[in-house]
């Protein structure tokens, strides 16, 4: 990493928003593991860049996109996708899943407005993502627990 000011900057994670035009195309129609397989070598070669410790966290697709709940005959790739990115999180401890539609029924009332076209997040979606994103960049591991056993003397 470059050095700013004399001092080090360390990556914490990459976020990986990606698959709604992914899912459109008929290659993960024809073959619903090549997907998977794409997003493991960009997973393992960003490993192997920064080191294991640095997080992957995957925005999942969203199932209750509006467009694709009205035509999912449309979306074809789209369930392909979606179980990919969570076979991946499944695969590696490093790999975290965002999953989108638990966080939008869980912060929406209405999970149309989670969306602004149909399609596209609103802010307020946008927003609740980053905060996400921050909260397991920065999240500490947690320590591993150690039995202690108590002697009597």
């Amino acid at each position: 990493m470059r050095r700013q000011n004399g001092r080090g900057a360390e990556l914490k994670a990459v976020f990986w928003v990606n698959g709604e035009s992914d899912a459109h195309r008929q290659t993960w129609i024809d073959d619903p593991g090549f997907y998977y397989r794409c997003l493991e070598c960009v997973y393992t070669d960003m490993r192997a860049r920064y080191g294991s410790q640095v997080k992957f966290v995957v925005q999942q697709l969203s199932g209750q996109m509006p467009k694709f709940q009205r035509k999912p005959d449309h979306f074809p790739g789209w369930r392909p996708v979606m179980e990919a990115q969570r076979d991946l999180s499944e695969a590696y401890e490093n790999v975290v899943l965002i999953e989108t539609d638990r966080l939008i029924s869980e912060q929406f009332s209405n999970p149309r407005k989670a969306f602004k076209d149909g399609f596209h997040y609103s802010d307020a979606a946008y927003a609740m993502f980053v905060r996400q994103f921050v909260r397991i960049a920065f999240e500490r591991p947690k320590p591993k627990l150690v039995r202690v056993r108590k002697y009597r003397w």
